[in-house]
């Protein structure tokens, strides 16, 4: 069996699970591309400044003095079936240079089938309620990335492969 019709599989056992109980997350099966990349912070999220926390649009008190931003987390949403994640740290090996790593994803349907790069994922999608300091945002919104490592040839476990994404929604 394939990794990706493992993955479906897994999938719609999840969603008849889910019929019956109420309050499970959401799960679309998805193709991740990861890569390295420029990327401007025009979506929500949020960055963790030398001393201080703010978000995009809505940087923190004394933002001049907080010097540059240390981490940062925000996602785009792309309509209902694609987005982007991004994560910024700080650059292995450069001082005053960060690294941007992005998850592109795009929902899979019963028929589609996997691009040169692209790797299988089941996406959670979890929000939990905002803090009322991070006003005008309604809640926090996470996308976690469930699949098969590719060192497992076993197929046995389904494990988060990527860190999970934060950003904001109204």
């Amino acid at each position: 069996m394939t990794r990706l019709r493992l993955l479906r599989q897994t999938l719609e056992d999840y969603r008849q699970m889910r019929a019956s109980c109420s309050g499970m997350d959401e799960l679309a099966l998805v193709a991740v591309r990861r890569e390295r990349e420029i990327a401007a912070a025009d979506a929500r999220g949020w960055a963790r400044f030398r001393s201080a926390l703010g978000w995009t649009g809505h940087p923190p008190p004394g933002f001049d003095e907080s010097g540059p931003p240390v981490a940062a987390e925000w996602l785009r949403r792309d309509g209902a079936g694609a987005g982007v994640a991004f994560r910024l740290t700080p650059a292995p090996g450069a001082v005053g240079e960060a690294l941007v790593v992005s998850a592109r994803h795009r929902d899979l349907g019963d028929s589609d089938e996997l691009e040169e790069g692209e790797i299988p994922c089941l996406r959670q999608r979890a929000a939990i309620l905002a803090n009322k300091r991070l006003q005008p945002f309604r809640r926090i919104a996470y996308d976690v990335y469930w699949g098969l490592p590719d060192s497992d040839e076993s197929h046995s476990a389904l494990r988060r492969l990527f860190d999970r994404f934060a950003g904001f929604e109204e």
